[in-house]
């Protein structure tokens, strides 16, 4: 009995995930996504840092992003709408476990652009001058 009130206890006053930054930020304004960063502590480019994701697709997209070395801070800085959509793509995308297994396998030969949504915006963000013209 006292592990169940232990473990009720524990749940009730546990930190409750932001539902914003659970769940896809095309859903949200940039206001409502701003707030529930600051209470998080976390920068917009600390969404698509692997170690900070706070989704669980968001995880495969930050660990995507890494290995075709695109600069979060930088991505965020000039593509944030792009981003967006992206992270709504990844949210719902079916090829989860094709995403995983080319993460793991650690192939990183062009092979990502057959199933994922978000390769070819990546490989455009890659290849971006860092400024944008004006």
């Amino acid at each position: 009995m006292a592990a169940l009130k232990l473990g009720f206890f524990s749940r009730l006053f546990a930190p409750r995930r932001n539902a914003v930054l659970a769940s896809s930020l095309a859903k949200h304004s940039d206001q409502d996504i701003d707030a529930a960063l600051k209470q998080a502590g976390l920068t917009r480019a600390q969404l698509f840092g692997a170690a900070r994701a706070t989704a669980r697709h968001r995880v495969h997209m930050s660990s995507m992003m890494a290995a075709l070395k695109v600069d979060a801070r930088e991505a965020v800085e000039h593509h944030w709408p792009q981003l967006k959509e992206a992270d709504d793509a990844c949210a719902r995308c079916v090829q989860v476990g094709r995403c995983q297994r080319w993460l793991e396998w650690g192939w990183y030969n062009g092979a990502q652009k057959v199933f994922c949504p978000n390769a070819e915006l990546f490989e455009q963000i890659t290849k971006a001058p860092s400024k944008p013209e004006r």
